[in-house]
């Protein structure tokens, strides 16, 4: 009886996890297929359109044009801030020179942790990953790069045990990413 409740238990993770994976899958398509359209090529390693546009719509038109209006109002205030959360998810990028290579490399924009940025340079310096040439780049597309390199790293030939295991490690590293940006809560 042991036995076949637990063969019940795997057959139904088996279908969480395919549903998990087919969903993540989806996912990262749109992402891809939404960078592709607004000009960044994960092969090509180039972002043209996208980072400047994602410069230039960051800042709201309201606090672009006639500061002195709402100098002292909580609408100056909040668009002050927003501003500031806008820059915080901009990061310029440095050319460095590593083993005889050029690579782009990514910087902090403000002081603190951030383990997102160590873990895309150090992705970057393997030859695992590659960012744009455009000289910036958002956190949503250094969350993104993480989660594609990941998937493309996945082994293949695992046991239905050990798959059934990675999918899941894979799906909380994805859910963490978000998260790298700011720091890791221990």
């Amino acid at each position: 009886m042991t036995a076949s409740v637990s063969e019940a238990e795997q057959t139904v993770l088996d279908t969480d996890d395919s549903v998990v994976i087919d969903v993540i899958n989806g996912i990262l398509d749109r992402i891809e297929a939404d960078l592709l359209v607004e000009g960044t090529s994960r092969e090509s390693g180039t972002d043209t359109d996208y980072i400047r546009s994602a410069s230039k719509d960051s800042v709201p038109q309201s606090s672009t044009h006639n500061h002195e209006a709402y100098k002292g109002t909580e609408e100056y205030a909040a668009s002050d801030s927003k501003l500031e959360d806008d820059d915080r998810d901009i990061f310029k990028l440095k050319t460095i020179q590593f083993d005889s290579l050029r690579f782009s490399i990514v910087t902090q924009n403000l002081n603190g942790p951030c383990p997102l940025i160590a873990l895309v340079n150090v992705l970057v310096l393997k030859g695992k990953a590659r960012l744009p040439s455009s000289g910036h780049v958002t956190r949503d597309a250094l969350t993104h790069l993480v989660a594609d390199t990941l998937l493309q790293m996945r082994p293949e030939n695992m046991n239905t045990f050990v798959e059934s295991n990675y999918n899941r490690n894979l799906d909380d590293v994805i859910n963490l990413l978000p998260d790298l940006g700011s720091g890791l809560d221990v």
